[in-house]
């Protein structure tokens, strides 16, 4: 029996339903800030998928080959040639996770391949997998949120210092135990 598939259609599973964690996708991210220019198509990661009142839901990690990236922890950088093949990435860029959002895999701003049909360009192999692992275990903790402004800071006693001027100064350390303990005493 021959298949009625068009000779450039594979019968591939759709895409959204094998989509996973490392995949690259075709994406128009949208801009941080509100701007006349529509967003542009750009490689994607996908950070993770999962299943919300019946539909699949993929958060997805900001691609650039420019501009500053701003949390180290949350980066996931493409630098290797081999593994920037694998990724369908022409030049090194950085996925960062510090600007990711999470979408159905119906929305509009996938951008399919018109002849392939699937916004999955590539994958992440290699350290840029390994990078994923760790940055998603940063993610899924809450560990990439900053601490709140009015954290408690130890306790610091002013110490006199020698300046070369024999001028003393004040400088900011820990209290000595002994101290503490007298000060508890008396």
């Amino acid at each position: 029996m021959h298949s009625t598939l068009p000779a450039c259609q594979s019968s591939q599973p759709d895409w959204r339903s094998t989509l996973r964690a490392g995949d690259i996708v075709a994406y128009r991210f949208p801009h941080e800030r509100d701007g006349d220019e529509p967003p542009k198509v750009r490689p994607t990661l996908v950070l993770a998928t999962h299943v919300e009142n019946g539909q699949r839901i993929a958060t997805l990690a900001y691609g650039t080959s420019s501009g500053r990236p701003r949390a180290p922890r949350l980066l996931v950088p493409v630098t290797d040639p081999d593994e920037l093949a694998c990724a369908s990435l022409r030049k090194p860029t950085v996925f960062d996770a510090a600007r990711r959002l999470s979408v159905a895999l119906d929305d509009p701003a996938f951008e399919p391949h018109p002849v392939l049909n699937t916004a999955v360009i590539g994958q992440l192999t290699g350290a840029a997998a390994a990078r994923l692992a760790l940055v998603q275990r940063h993610v899924t903790r809450g560990s990439d949120r900053r601490p709140p402004w009015g954290r408690a800071r130890p306790t610091c006693a002013p110490v006199p210092i020698n300046h070369c001027r024999n001028r003393p100064l004040l400088s900011c350390k820990p209290p000595d135990r002994r101290d503490i303990n007298l000060q508890s005493e008396g």
